[in-house]
């Protein structure tokens, strides 16, 4: 954005900081309320927005400070997204070995994104480079959709299943409050049949 290193470096400390209490906030939110989907496309259109941002103050030649401001919803918004798809990814997965290989798939596709940015990137596209941002912009949207595709199917599997009650197993009499519990590994369906996170 023209700014020297040190003043460019002060000034990538907000957006991150500000990022990393949105992530742990949606979190804990997301968890309690055991829903990943709506919080993923929420967030993933909140870095759509960003990034578009960012892009139009490009198309427009406007100043730094407006390119700036979409570095906010971009950075909140991308690494929301981000930690909860690694979270609906284990959370889904039946078995250990399953949530090993989810994983391993996940990180395999997530490891493209940084191969095609440079492409996507090019220094003849710089200062603003509006192509990488509009793309960036556009796999951000295509992510809230999927997201969404992806609930309405887990929905419909788990309907075939049927709504059945749930049992809390709490190990050795432990002194724990079961308000608290909320993590996938200490809640099991009665029926034994596994039911997906929407």
């Amino acid at each position: 954005m023209g700014y020297s290193s040190l003043r460019s470096q002060i000034l990538s400390a907000p957006p991150f900081l500000l990022a990393f209490f949105i992530v742990l906030l949606t979190s804990f939110y997301s968890d309690k309320l055991s829903n990943r989907s709506l919080f993923i496309c929420f967030h993933a259109l909140l870095a759509a927005s960003g990034y578009a941002s960012i892009a139009i103050a490009g198309i427009f030649k406007a100043g730094p400070m407006w390119r700036y401001w979409g570095v906010y919803p971009a950075a909140c918004g991308f690494f929301s997204a981000v930690t909860l798809l690694i979270t609906w990814t284990i959370n889904n997965q039946e078995s250990d070995a399953k949530k090993g290989t989810g994983v391993a798939i996940l990180n395999v596709f997530g490891q493209l994104g940084p191969f095609i940015g440079t492409a996507l990137y090019p220094e003849s596209d710089k200062p603003f480079y509006v192509r990488g941002m509009t793309a960036c912009a556009l796999f951000m949207v295509l992510v809230a959709a999927l997201s969404l595709w992806l609930r309405r199917i887990l929905r419909r599997k788990n309907d075939e299943i049927g709504d059945v009650p749930y049992t809390v197993i709490i190990e050795d009499d432990a002194d724990v409050d079961k308000d608290e519990l909320h993590g996938r590994s200490e809640i099991t369906p009665l029926d034994g049949k596994f039911r997906y996170i929407l």
